[in-house]
């Protein structure tokens, strides 16, 4: 059945058709927008809700993780599930008020935090806290680490059983697990615990009492994943099934890089003001995207300083054989950055150190005398693309 707004927005798209991309949003490879379909992930789902079932009795689940590489759409799956429930459980502005709301089964709170950026047992605890009470009531500063873990305590006994999902387990930008299993069992010993992460369970630091899997795309769920969001973002006609199917070729499995590719050269057809994104812009977009590329949502969990920096990257001259330092004094003297060059180079070895940049060395011939030749800096994301979605978000 053809809703109002379906009829609308077939008459925007038209009126757009010299336009590529006409949502951009729907491309971006950081988010999964909810108006667009879960694809590929059934099994997935069922696994997952087969695992947490004891939650359909009113009862925690134990300790489960999931876990999958880049690109599988792990915190999709695992969001989405934790919206319905939310909802079927009364825990969402949107409640779900069907026929099973009649039975009387309280379903347990399910609420989710995300560990990247988190440094400290303090702000784990804060973003914890966030999800449990009214965010504008929990204090940024001058409040200790028992405060807050006496608040959660609190808030926990009074409130409904809990499930706490942690996404991003083991990465490095996280929290050691060993570590937030600890917070968790301090702050939080009644509530059940549900770890989303890449790493495979042997290689954690802690057990899970059950683990789903999600393994990387088959070429044609990614094709289906593709289609969804290329229907949502850009006008009919604009990339061809064909094109589609190469991109999930070479991507492998991986959401995060197709989407990214289908994007960037969306947005470069877009910009010269093409009506059909051609392979010249594919095989572009696709080179821009480095080998064992790092994920855009990584980056963007960088403090507002850092995702500054490398913003600002856009603008030193790539190539050659320019140093670390040399890049540092060269970001040092853009307007919007506020800090010293030997600051500034600090951050970009912390930011090799964790994935985000690499450190290569220089061409030997590069150094006079003896000693290790200065390195350069490649970044493992791609650049441009970040650009793009970093000027949208502030705007």
């Amino acid at each position: 059945m053809t809703t109002i707004n379906d009829r609308i927005t077939r008459r925007i798209r038209t009126e757009s058709a010299r336009s590529v991309v006409h949502d951009q949003s729907a491309l971006d490879p950081t988010t999964c927008p909810g108006n667009v379909q879960i694809q590929g992930r059934g099994p997935v789902v069922e696994h997952l809700l087969d695992a947490i079932d004891p939650v359909f009795s009113g009862v925690l689940p134990p300790t489960v993780y999931v876990w999958g590489p880049k690109g599988a759409g792990k915190s999709a799956v695992v969001s989405r599930v934790v919206k319905q429930l939310r909802r079927a459980g009364g825990h969402d502005s949107e409640a779900l008020y069907t026929a099973t709301r009649t039975q009387d089964v309280a379903l347990p709170l399910i609420t989710c935090v995300d560990l990247r950026g988190l440094s400290s047992e303090w702000a784990f605890y804060r973003c914890l806290l966030g999800t449990l009470v009214d965010e504008r009531s929990v204090p940024s500063n001058g409040v200790s680490t028992e405060t807050l873990r006496t608040r959660i305590r609190d808030h926990l006994e009074e409130g409904p059983p809990t499930v706490v999902v942690t996404d991003h387990v083991g990465d490095s930008l996280s929290p050691e697990t060993d570590d937030v299993e600890s917070w968790l069992a301090t702050a939080a010993p009644e509530a059940a615990w549900i770890g989303v992460g890449r790493r495979v369970p042997e290689a954690l630091d802690v057990v899970f009492d059950r683990s789903v899997e999600v393994p990387a795309y088959r070429s044609h769920a990614l094709v289906d994943v593709l289609t969804s969001r290329v229907d949502a973002g850009l006008s009919s006609g604009s990339i061809s099934h064909e094109q589609l199917d190469a991109v999930a070729v070479w991507a492998d499995g991986d959401a995060h890089d197709a989407l990214t590719a289908v994007l960037e050269a969306a947005m470069v057809a877009h910009e010269e003001g093409r009506t059909v994104i051609s392979s010249d812009h594919l095989n572009a977009a696709i080179d821009s995207i480095p080998d064992s590329c790092t994920s855009l949502g990584r980056v963007f969990s960088l403090t507002d300083e850092r995702q500054t920096l490398l913003y600002e990257l856009t603008a030193v001259p790539a190539g050659g054989n320019r140093s670390v330092t040399s890049v540092a004094e060269a970001l040092a003297g853009r307007p919007s950055v506020d800090l010293r060059a030997s600051t500034i180079e600090r951050i970009l070895y912390e930011l090799a150190d964790c994935g985000i940049l690499r450190r290569v060395d220089s061409d030997p011939g590069e150094t006079s005398g003896r000693g290790r030749p200065p390195s350069r800096l490649e970044t493992q994301f791609p650049l441009t693309t970040f650009a793009r979605l970093y000027e949208g978000r502030n705007k």
